[in-house]
């Protein structure tokens, strides 16, 4: 899951890491900003049980839950840990992952030091903007580009999202929720106009 590697790295789990899906590899900001990544295995989207029996890994974190439940009833020890949380993103939903963590990580002191510090600073810096936005009203559009490389499409995300909440958070309006199928043609971009990309 792409979307656990980056806090296991953040909180010093990476020794724990076997690999991560093939595509979280490819930037080559990736090895730049964490040299390690380099020696992480380079798994496919959705890895036989093979493959990890071969790999002798012993905990299993997947994006999707189709995937947790396949590996669940072949006895492997599994969890889902995804970028998206339904119905909406909310604070609490960055938490998430970090607390299950401290779960699994229970004896590790320093890490649930790191992980208690992560969320009380994450609670100050979220609860400070609100209150300095409290009486704003939203203003100027916001448009996160994922692209898609193969088209070269733009791919944005919806209201599951952590970059969706953050625009509520900033009081601006997130382009995305127009679309339910999140890809946008340039036609449509233009049109929307807006104020600031995230890419």
């Amino acid at each position: 899951s792409r979307a656990a590697v980056d806090m296991m790295v953040a909180f010093g789990l990476s020794y724990y890491i076997d690999g991560v899906y093939k595509n979280s590899l490819t930037n080559p900001w990736v090895s730049k900003i964490f040299p390690k990544a380099k020696d992480f295995y380079s798994y496919s989207y959705n890895p036989t049980i093979e493959t990890f029996l071969k790999r002798n890994v012993d905990l299993v974190i997947t994006p999707e839950n189709s995937m947790r439940q396949n590996l669940n009833s072949k006895g492997f020890d599994a969890f889902t840990i995804s970028q998206y949380h339904h119905p909406e993103y909310t604070k609490e939903d960055i938490f998430t992952f970090p607390n299950i963590l401290k779960k699994v990580f229970s004896d590790n002191k320093s890490v649930i030091t790191k992980i208690d510090n992560f969320i009380e600073q994450t609670n100050v810096i979220v609860n400070e903007i609100t209150s300095k936005l409290a009486n704003v009203n939203a203003n100027g559009k916001l448009f996160y580009w994922r692209s898609d490389k193969k088209s070269n499409q733009a791919v944005t995300e919806n209201d599951f999202s952590f970059v969706s909440y953050s625009a509520k958070l900033l009081k601006t309006k997130f382009v995305g929720l127009d679309y339910k199928n999140e890809k946008i043609s340039d036609e449509e971009l233009i049109k929307q106009n807006p104020d600031t990309f995230i890419f």
